[in-house]
């Protein structure tokens, strides 16, 4: 009878090992699940007057690149783009399955019937577009770096296109000149001055005429590359 309670409280504590390692095991890979998908939600930050996603890549005609799962890579623009142009009324993005190249045209922003093209920051074809933002444009503008995404593409070489994109540091540098740009056109254009230091109100681009519309256009989006 000893023997026998010897054994099943033998058996009853490795029973108990095994559910206490499993136990400590889950825990672990859970937290390291859980830290992953920390570390894959973007921190947005304010730099400057304009937003900026940290960890994400920047094109110069201010489009942005983030890695997607599925070794996809998934496009949009940038806080500055929403900003300049107010609530955007359409989108003309490609189709799926269509090839977009790193600075030609991925898509074409509608504002009040004024259109800038926008060039894509990565080449590669197009897997998806987000559905939401077809039909709600407006957004891109509440939130640019995550549910405002337009693109889900698969690179030909990600690693090569990064490379050609700048950095969040790079990209709020480029998006204070090109407020400073826009002062200055403003000055030139309507006789007046955005404050120094001063917060853009949204949609500043809108008070521009048609030809400081297309200034912008080439200046800012850098559509003056694109075969017209």
């Amino acid at each position: 009878m000893g023997m026998e309670s010897a054994d099943i409280f033998a058996t009853k504590g490795l029973e108990y090992l095994i559910v206490i390692g499993f136990l400590v095991l889950f825990a672990a890979f859970w937290r390291i699940l859980v830290g992953r998908a920390v570390e894959t939600r973007p921190l947005v930050r304010r730099s400057g007057r304009f937003r900026v996603a940290r960890g994400y890549h920047y094109h110069r005609g201010h489009s942005w690149a983030a890695p997607a799962s599925r070794g996809r890579v998934r496009v949009g623009m940038d806080d500055f783009a929403q900003r300049l142009l107010g609530r955007v009324s359409g989108l003309v993005l490609p189709e799926v399955g269509s090839v977009v190249r790193q600075g030609d045209q991925g898509w074409t922003i509608d504002v009040d019937g004024r259109q800038i093209r926008m060039l894509s920051p990565m080449d590669g074809a197009v897997e998806a577009v987000n559905p939401e933002v077809a039909r709600d444009p407006g957004i891109v503008n509440a939130d640019p770096y995550e549910s405002g995404w337009l693109l889900e593409v698969r690179p030909r070489d990600a690693r090569r296109c990064f490379k050609n994109l700048m950095d969040d540091r790079l990209a709020s540098l480029r998006a204070e000149q090109s407020s400073e740009w826009m002062t200055e056109l403003y000055t030139s254009e309507l006789g007046v001055t955005l404050p120094d230091g001063g917060e853009p109100i949204e949609g500043f681009g809108r008070l521009l005429k048609e030809d400081g519309w297309e200034r912008l256009a080439e200046h800012v989006f850098l559509s003056d590359d694109l075969p017209s």
